[in-house]
């Protein structure tokens, strides 16, 4: 096979292949904790506009305020790829993006 010009075996095309989704997993990753970061950084101007709505983020820009969780989705995934954006409930303080889970094991 040749890709490229340059001559690649099968297996090493494969290889190459599953380092570039990991690569890819990486940057989109990356870019999902800078729009969390964006959300945090303008947490408060998006209360005053959008509270209790949930919003999309891509790229530190705002796509669209949705009612719900899945409206938002379902409708950003006609235009934008699966992972590739942040979905956020929008409200004061960490509620929004913060669990608490509580148990009664104990480690000994």
């Amino acid at each position: 096979m040749v890709v490229g010009q340059l001559p690649i075996s099968s297996g090493s095309f494969r290889d190459c292949l599953g380092t570039c989704q990991v690569l890819y997993t990486n940057i989109m990753r990356n870019q999902l904790e800078k729009d969390f970061a964006y959300y945090l950084d303008h947490q408060d101007e998006m209360v005053e506009k959008y509270d209790g709505k949930y919003v999309v983020i891509r790229y530190g820009q705002v796509l669209g305020a949705y009612d719900d969780e899945l409206t938002a989705i379902s409708e950003t995934q006609k235009s934008h790829e699966l992972g590739t954006f942040l979905v956020q409930k929008v409200s004061r303080g960490s509620g929004g993006y913060s669990q608490t889970f509580h148990s009664r094991v104990v480690f000994s």
